[in-house]
């Protein structure tokens, strides 16, 4: 079930103050496995999920690793940049928690970190057990962002969260500007609020 993986590497996708990067990932990924195993109803888990994402998810850094130069030469204006990173932000957040149900007490396995330019970025390494009980390699994408990591990026199984949205969405900038980019947002979220 690479979607359940999915599901979490993205709700994951935080800032913590402490020691280290991994350090970081396990305080949140503890309160989240914590609200997905509770008695609490979807709806109760969706809230303290969403709130949680909103509080501690790089949702610009992700934005501008999946437009990588389009964020600069396509979008122009800084309203554009925020209006996109909005819709992504829920869009990312709608998708994702439409998955919740499918939460099956999966196991979360942390190996270890790799330090990226001087200490600046960072990744944790993770393996997670699907819901056919094999475990997939999850790597989270780190930033030091003052005192606090932020996870910009995931990678699941070779394959970026943030090169997957650029192939859907570039070709949409490119074609339909960035109107026509928040418009395929907005159906979207609506897709997965139902």
């Amino acid at each position: 079930m690479k979607k359940l993986i999915v599901i979490f590497s993205l709700l994951w996708m935080v800032q913590a103050v402490s020691a280290s990067p991994l350090e970081d990932l396990k305080i949140t990924v503890n309160q989240i496995l914590s609200i997905l195993k509770s008695k609490k109803s979807i709806a109760q888990k969706r809230k303290q999920i969403s709130d949680i994402y909103r509080q501690k998810f790089d949702h610009r850094g992700l934005a501008l690793v999946t437009l990588k130069r389009d964020w600069k030469y396509t979008l122009k204006k800084e309203a554009d940049r925020k209006a996109f990173v909005k819709k992504y932000s829920d869009f990312i957040l709608a998708f994702y928690l439409s998955k919740i149900g499918k939460f099956q007490n999966n196991k979360v396995v942390f190996q270890g970190e790799t330090i990226k330019r001087k200490g600046k970025k960072a990744i944790v390494h993770t393996l997670m057990e699907t819901n056919e009980h094999k475990m997939a390699k999850v790597d989270y994408f780190l930033a030091k962002r003052g005192n606090t990591w932020k996870v910009y990026d995931v990678e699941i199984e070779g394959i970026r969260i943030s090169s997957t949205y650029r192939n859907q969405f570039v070709p949409i900038l490119k074609k339909k500007g960035i109107e026509g980019l928040l418009s395929t947002l907005d159906k979207l979220i609506r897709k997965y609020k139902k």
